[in-house]
């Protein structure tokens, strides 16, 4: 837990269960960013993330002081200069994978992460990151998106 004013960033030693850096960003809303673990803990293993919270508390300062209490391996840093905060999380991190989250995302489903990196590992040159959000449906017909066949990747 993060007492108000104060930074914690931990040296991080990676181990095989902290496949991915997860990195959530939340300001004012700290119902909606316990919906978000919520979800995500729910479709996948904990154990698969090292999760960050970058918060700012203009509100609700006491209702995050009681949530972090709720999510005790997250790793807390309340918002003093957005910039050199995220980057110093950047520089402490040693995973493959990096999953940005916004407070106001739900999940509904799992991912299949294996296939993830299975896809990565076959187009290295071509991918450079991957979205939760997006469907066919939100693509236009201008956007530079190829698609390719993966299925026979799994």
């Amino acid at each position: 837990m993060v007492l108000a004013n104060q930074i914690y960033l931990p040296n991080i030693t990676c181990d095989m269960n902290n496949q991915i850096t997860n990195i959530v960003f939340t300001k004012n809303r700290p119902l909606q960013l316990e919906g978000y673990l919520e979800s995500l803990y729910r479709y996948f293993p904990q154990k698969l993330f090292q999760t960050y919270v970058i918060y700012k508390p203009e509100l609700f300062e006491e209702q995050y002081q009681q949530f972090f209490q709720k999510f005790p391996n997250c790793k807390v840093i309340e918002e003093t200069d957005f910039s050199s905060n995220f980057l110093s999380i950047l520089n402490e991190i040693n995973t493959e994978y990096i999953l940005f989250g916004v407070d106001d995302v739900v999940y509904f489903d799992s991912v299949d992460f294996e296939l993830i990196n299975e896809v990565f590992s076959q187009f290295p040159e071509h991918i450079f990151g991957f979205s939760l959000r997006l469907s066919k449906q939100s693509i236009k017909k201008s956007d530079p998106v190829s698609e390719a066949n993966i299925a026979s990747l799994v």
